[in-house]
Formats: structure tokens, sequence, C-alpha cells
């Protein structure tokens, strides 16, 4: 008995030093692939936030442009685009001068330096949009500033600036980042351990395993793998009917959501639905056509200041998520044709208002002329 528990000794020792290995490959394998994600991810999000800002800039450009010669209207533009969009707003005049900054009481604008010579603002004079990212000098923290030249009838009239902090970009990315190490080191350790599982008897059944798993997300059943183990055998009829549910949850969803899309496409009334800090998050063809708009031109995660340039709408989405009852509220609005009076009704939907998440619903429809 003791010739027999050496050896018995000895494999169980090296399978748990072969498992602790592979464990430890996996643990590090995956926090490299989440490292590399992490780069990844960086410079996505900043091209992200470069080109949503500059989109945003060329949308209240015709507003600023109209508000440049008014200094009551410039500060009560920027005060309302940056509350919506949570981002500083400056407006220049051509020389470089502030105009209205949103962080800056008008009393104090005198005082405040010359943007002529700011990298961003040099480049959007020279190519209509600039970009620049440094320390700010105030708060000592890193900025993305992005700047908007504006035009009238060929003539440089002003700039139209906004900046963010990269930390508040940061922290909009953070839920994504830490699910995304989660994965990726839970994933490496998932690896690690089914590779010690099945080490003992036949390797290669792990590279049957995986394409299993992979098709299995997808949908399919495994394919074919010959001369399994009954342990592999049962691993894979448990994927085929994983791959059952999955496309029966697919099919499912898809038949849903084509429905519900058909029902909003299709009602006679508009229809907008809006989160916590008035981004749009989903839009009626209904809707667009009241308000005179372009089929599709109404985009959902674009805000409602960009998107509806009509102050009593915005103005009555405001009043709902502050807690106010709208109900019928008219909004007059000029049009080809006779002038049409429209009335708007908001819900505002149950919970406290978040960014992201459903929180008014407005209903917008055509009322009969009078006769």
């Amino acid at each position: 008995m003791t010739t027999d528990a050496a050896p018995r000794g000895r494999g169980v020792g090296r399978l748990a030093r072969q498992g602790s290995l592979s464990v430890a490959v996996g643990l590090i394998a995956g926090t490299l692939v989440a490292l590399l994600l992490h780069r990844v991810l960086d410079g996505a999000v900043s091209e992200w936030a470069e080109r949503d800002l500059a989109r945003t800039l060329e949308r209240l450009a015709p507003d600023a442009a109209a508000s440049l010669g008014a200094e009551p209207e410039a500060r009560a533009l920027v005060e309302r685009a940056s509350r919506q969009l949570g981002v500083r707003l400056t407006l220049l005049a051509a020389d470089g001068r502030v105009v209205a900054d949103s962080d800056v009481e008008p009393t104090r604008l005198s005082s405040v330096e010359n943007h002529a010579g700011r990298p961003e603002v040099v480049r959007a004079r020279e190519s209509g949009t600039g970009f620049d990212r440094r320390r700010s000098a105030t708060v000592s923290e890193p900025f993305l500033y992005v700047a908007r030249r504006i035009e009238s009838a060929g003539a440089v009239t002003g700039y139209l600036r906004a900046a963010v902090a990269e930390s508040e970009l940061a922290r909009h990315e953070a839920p994504s980042r830490r699910r995304l190490t989660a994965l990726s080191v839970g994933a490496g350790l998932a690896v690690a351990l089914l590779l010690v599982a099945v080490k003992r008897k036949h390797a290669r059944e792990l590279e049957f395993v995986g394409e299993a798993v992979a098709r299995a997300a997808g949908g399919e059943p495994p394919g074919p793998v010959p001369q399994t183990t009954p342990e592999t055998a049962e691993v894979l009829a448990r994927l085929a009917e994983l791959a059952r549910l999955v496309r029966e949850d697919r099919d499912r969803s898809e038949r849903t959501g084509a429905l519900l899309a058909t029902v909003f496409d299709d009602l006679p009334v508009g229809l907008a639905v809006v989160d916590g800090s008035l981004g749009l998050v989903q839009v009626n063809p209904a809707f667009e056509r009241a308000l005179g708009l372009p089929a599709g031109s109404v985009r959902p995660g674009a805000h409602l200041v960009e998107a509806v340039r009509v102050a009593d709408v915005l103005h009555a989405f405001e009043r709902s998520l502050a807690g106010e009852r709208v109900e019928r509220q008219p909004v007059p609005f000029p049009r080809s044709g006779p002038p049409a009076t429209l009335e708007l009704t908001v819900f505002r939907l149950a919970g406290e208002p978040r960014s992201g998440v459903p929180a008014a619903v407005g209903v917008l429809r055509e009322t009969p002329p009078l006769p």
C-alpha cells in the first residue's frame, strides 16, 4: 500500500502544480487582455467625445450666430445648452473676446482673458473646427476643448467653444471599464479551470469545448466531436440546450422588438421619449412631421436642445422633469402653408430622472384650426 500511495501522491502533487500554473496563466492573460482593451477603449472614447462635441457645436452654431449681437440672448443660450449637455460653453466674438461663458458671471466677463490665441480657436479659424487637450490653469485638471467657427455671409463672426474635463469622460466610462476588467479576468480564470478539468484525459477536447461555447453563444449547436469522454459529452449536451434557448430567446426578442417598433412608428400622434438629461431615447415619425422636421433627422441619443429647436417643446419637458404637470400646452409653430397649432402633453415616468433611463414621454398632436 505504501508503494502505491507514493506515486499517487506524486501524481496528485503534479496535477496540483499544473492546476496552479494554469490558473496563474489564466489570470495573467485575462489581466493583459483587460489592459489592452482599456487602451483601445481610451482611444475610442477620445475619438467619440471629439466627434460628438463637434457635431453638437455645429448644430448650435446657427443659434449662436443669431445671439452674438445680444448679450442676454447669448448668455441664455450658453447656460441652457451647457445645462443640457453637461459641458462648459463659451461664445466668442471674431476677435476672441468672450461674449458669454456658462461658468462665468456676466459682470466678470470684462476681466476674462482674450481667447483668440487658444490652440483650438486658432485651428477652428483655419479649418472650421479645432481640438486641443491641455491642463486647465484654473482647476489643474486636463480638459478636452473643441471650438467651432461661426460665419455669416462668408465672414467669420465668432466662435463657439465647448470644454469637458477628462475625468468626467472617464467617470462615464468607469462602469464599462469595471465590467470589462471583470469579464476579461473572469474569462481567463474560467478557461484556466476548464483546462485543469480536462487535462488529465484528453487535451484536445478543450479545443472542441471552446468551439462549442462560441457556437452556443451564437445560437448554433456544437459540431460533431469524435470519441468524447462522458464528461465532455455531458458538457456538449448542455451547450446544445443553451444554443437552443439562445435561438428561441433571440427569435422572440426580434419578433417583440419588430412589433413594438411597428406600433410606435404607425401611431398618428407624435411621441418622444427622453431621459433625465433630456437626451432622446425614441421618437416616432409623427413627432418629426408635426414639427416640420425631415424624416429620420431626429436620432435617438441626441439631446432635445440639439434636435428640436422649439423653445416651448424644450421648456415643457424641462417643467415635467421638475415635477410640474404639463397637459395640452399650445405650441405655435409656423411652417409652409397655414400656421399650425400643436398641443403637447408630457407624462413624467416614475422614479428619479437619470441620464440614459427613460424619464418622460411627450405626446404631440395638431389641433384643428379655428373656424
